[in-house]
C-alpha cells in the first residue's frame, strides 16, 4: 500500500476569517514540494503575506521568505519543544520544558530574551546541542512578538492548523485504503470544504486589532513624510 504526503495551507485574513486556502498531494514531505505549494499559491494571486507560521522541516523558512520575503517567519514551538525533548534525558524533561515554556509565554520580547538568557546559563553544560539549537532558531521562534499581544496564542504554534488536520485525519482514516491518489484528493477536498464553510460563520479574535495598528502606523508614516 503506497502512502502519500498531504500539504495544507490555512490562511487567516485581517478580519480573522480563516480558511483552508490549497491543499497538494505528494509522494513524501519535502522542502522543495513546500516550496511548490507556495509558488502555486503566487500564481493563483497570494500577493500580500504578512505572517507565515510552520514547522522545522528542514529548508521551509528559506523557500517561505524566498517566495514571500515581507512576511515574517515563525517557527511553530510546539514542534520545536518536541524536538528539543528528544534530546534531552527523562529525568529532566519537566524542569527543561518549563523553562522553556517561560521564554514563549513571557510577557513581551525582551523578557523572552532574558528567560533565553537564563535558559541558556542553567542548561548550557548539561546539553550544549539544545541550547546551541534554541539559540539559532530564537529569532525565528520569537517572531509572533512583533504581533499584538491578543494574537500570540494563535501564531506561536500551528495549533490552527494541527486542528484542522486531526478533524481531517478523522474523516479520512475510516477508509482503510484508497484505490487511487485522485480518491483521497476528492475526499480531502470535500472536508475542506465543510471545514471552510463552518469557519465562515465565526471569526478569530485578535485579527482587526492587529489591522487597526497597521493603518494607524501607516496614517502616522504618511502624516510625517
Amino acid at each position: 500500500m503506497e502512502k502519500e504526503a498531504v500539504y495544507f495551507v490555512l490562511g487567516v485574513d485581517e478580519e480573522g476569517r480563516r480558511e483552508i486556502i490549497h491543499f497538494m498531494l505528494a509522494p513524501s514531505e519535502s522542502a522543495t514540494a513546500w516550496k511548490q505549494v507556495l509558488e502555486d499559491l503566487c500564481q493563483r494571486g497570494l500577493q500580500k503575506v504578512e505572517f507565515i507560521v510552520a514547522d522545522g522541516l528542514a529548508g521551509l523558512r528559506e523557500a517561505a521568505v524566498e517566495i514571500f520575503p515581507s512576511a515574517h517567519f515563525q517557527l511553530c514551538w510546539l514542534h520545536k519543544v518536541k524536538n528539543l525533548m528528544a534530546k534531552v534525558r527523562a529525568r529532566d524533561r519537566a524542569a527543561l520544558a518549563y523553562d522553556l515554556k517561560l521564554i514563549y509565554k513571557a510577557e513581551n520580547l525582551r523578557a523572552a530574551k532574558e528567560a533565553f538568557t537564563l535558559f541558556k546559563m542553567a542548561w548550557g553544560r548539561k546539553y550544549p546541542k539544545v541550547v546551541e539549537s534554541l539559540e539559532k532558531d530564537l529569532s525565528s521562534l520569537l517572531s509572533f512578538m512583533k504581533v499584538p499581544p491578543q494574537l500570540w496564542d494563535k501564531l506561536y504554534t500551528t495549533n490552527l492548523l494541527e486542528r484542522a488536520i486531526k478533524e481531517i485525519r478523522r474523516r479520512t482514516k475510516t477508509i482503510e485504503s484508497f484505490p487511487t491518489p485522485e480518491a483521497l484528493e476528492k475526499l480531502v477536498y470535500l472536508v475542506i470544504c465543510q471545514l471552510n464553510e463552518s469557519w465562515g460563520r465565526k471569526r478569530l479574535k485578535g485579527f482587526t486589532v492587529w489591522q487597526m495598528q497597521k493603518e494607524r502606523a501607516e496614517r502616522i508614516f504618511t502624516h510625517k513624510s
